[in-house]
């Protein structure tokens, strides 16, 4: 089963994503490597808050030369690179908590889900000039925390980078735009979720302003044990108190 989902996806990918499947080959020996965050059960590496574009509806958030990166809105045409990036680190790293590759009809799904303003997706694609244009490094959303009403000004934060992208700052850039978007949306506070032992995610948030807050023990199991998940939050720039439904204050 395993096997027939890492040859499938390649037959509609293409050239820009098949390191990544080489990369699953190898086998869980790349899983302490992954740096994970959060959302879909998300997560990889790097998060930020200063340096990123304003952001007014438009595509491109922003540009990092010395990565050689831009950061934009995610699109249709993105999925493809995007769920190879997202399957490899399900098949090789704890940092998801999803089992067997998702199908490219998931991933529409779960795009779908993420259509609303408060919910973006951004991707980092390689920069024009260096020779990558086109080649997604990376991808960053905001999920749904919980779904009653009163946690609608929280989100949980994700991102996942291509296997090649770490250590280039890629995902401080990616992470960094994410990050300013939600405060543009009035956010309150993002909860990311890191499975421990991932000392690069875990260095990674805390120099980004997150704060470990919570550990929950052995609530998911994956290749063959029961896996941890600590809880790390960063509180966005205070906002007016939303009115209370109840009472109109």
């Amino acid at each position: 089963m395993r096997d027939r989902a890492r040859r499938g996806p390649l037959a509609w990918i293409g050239p820009p994503v098949r390191t990544v499947h080489r990369a699953v080959r190898r086998g869980r020996a790349g899983a302490a490597r992954g740096c994970r965050t959060s959302a879909l059960r998300s997560g990889a590496c790097g998060r930020g808050a200063e340096g990123a574009d304003d952001v007014e509806g438009g595509t491109v958030v922003s540009g990092d030369p010395s990565t050689g990166t831009e950061v934009r809105d995610a699109r249709r045409e993105d999925l493809p690179q995007l769920l190879a990036i997202y399957n490899h680190w399900v098949l090789t790293s704890p940092a998801t908590f999803d089992i067997e590759p998702l199908s490219g009809e998931a991933w529409e799904r779960w795009f779908e889900g993420h259509r609303a303003p408060d919910r973006p997706v951004l991707v980092a694609e390689a920069a024009p000039g260096g020779g990558g244009r086109g080649r997604l490094l990376g991808g960053a959303w905001l999920s749904t925390w919980r779904v009653r009403p009163g946690f609608a000004r929280t989100a949980e934060s994700s991102i996942y980078l291509h296997p090649d992208a770490r250590e280039q700052g890629v995902g401080r850039a990616l992470y960094s735009a994410l990050i300013a978007r939600a405060r543009s949306l009035g956010l309150h506070t993002l909860i990311a979720v890191i499975t421990p032992p991932n000392p690069g995610s875990t260095a990674l948030h805390r120099s980004l302003g997150y704060e470990r807050v919570g550990m929950t023990r052995e609530v998911g199991w994956k290749f063959e044990r029961w896996q941890d998940s600590e809880i790390w939050q960063l509180m966005l720039d205070r906002a007016p108190r939303p009115a209370d439904r109840r009472t109109g204050r």
